[in-house]
C-alpha cells in the first residue's frame, strides 16, 4: 500500500512540474501563479508590467544580495552586478577582468 501512494504521489508531482514547465515553453501564455506580476510578450519578460519593452523590464525596485567577498570577475561573470558589503558599493564586472564601481558616492 506504500509503495502505490509513494506512486499516486509521484505522479501528481510530476503532473504539476510538467504544467509550470510548459507554460515556460509556451511562449504565448503567461505562466500560471504568476499573480499578475510576471508577464511574457514578444520575447520580452516583464516584472510588474503587462508590456515589458525591454528583454527585461522591471517596474519596481530590486535588492541586491550583499558580498563580503566579490566572485571572480571573468568572461562568465561581465555584466554581473553586486553588492560588496563590506565596501558599502555596488560594483559591476567590466571587460571580462575588473570590478568597478557603478559610481562615486
Amino acid at each position: 500500500m506504500d509503495k502505490l501512494k509513494a506512486l499516486f504521489l509521484s505522479t501528481i508531482i510530476a503532473l504539476a512540474v510538467a504544467a509550470i514547465a510548459f507554460a515556460w515553453t509556451n511562449p504565448g501564455a503567461n505562466p500560471p501563479t504568476g499573480g499578475g506580476a510576471l508577464y511574457y510578450s514578444g520575447g520580452n519578460v516583464g516584472i510588474g508590467t503587462a508590456a515589458p519593452k525591454a528583454a527585461l523590464h522591471l517596474n519596481g525596485g530590486i535588492i541586491i544580495g550583499n558580498y563580503t567577498s566579490k566572485p571572480t570577475c571573468d568572461s562568465n561573470t561581465t555584466g554581473m552586478l553586486v553588492f560588496d558589503a563590506t565596501n558599502n558599493k555596488p560594483y559591476v564586472c567590466a571587460n571580462s577582468s575588473t570590478w568597478k564601481p557603478v559610481f562615486a558616492y
